[in-house]
């Protein structure tokens, strides 16, 4: 990635981008370890790490990827093990860790509506005090 483009990324995200080796590594994986002879053929470590706070950085990081030809690994938690959020390509990792609100909360429905990435414990804390029942198995929409 050239200087330009790491001052664009740093401008936008501040503290919240990430081009320091150690913490690229900690992004190179999930849970589980890929196989040594996959490993070889992929560029797991990203280029860059940033973490959007909002609509508009993730507007932002989409358009800066599609204008420099650079891809995009999205990261929830990454707690499948099954290599989802492991880049293949270096790249930028877009860490939406912080992106966790709940957005909508629709009781006719039976729908609710979040950000990226809210946590078991946000959801759990959340319908406490509800008939509504906690379920494992979020669907992206």
């Amino acid at each position: 990635m050239n200087k330009q483009a790491r001052t664009a990324l740093e401008t936008q995200f501040g503290d919240r981008v990430s081009f320091e080796k150690t913490e690229r590594l900690v992004y190179s994986h999930d849970t589980a370890s890929l196989p040594k002879m996959v490993k070889q053929t992929l560029k797991t470590v990203p280029d860059a790490v940033v973490q959007p706070l909002n609509t508009a950085n993730v507007i932002f990081i989409t358009k800066f990827s599609r204008e420099h030809k650079i891809p995009l690994t999205p990261r929830g938690a990454a707690s499948s093990g099954w290599g989802g959020a492991v880049p293949t390509r270096g790249g930028i990792v877009v860490d939406f860790s912080r992106m966790r609100k709940i957005l909508n909360i629709d009781k006719t429905k039976g729908t609710i509506r979040t950000e990226p990435a809210p946590s078991g414990r946000i959801w759990k804390l959340h319908w406490a005090n509800r008939d509504w029942l906690y379920g494992c198995t979020l669907r992206a929409q």
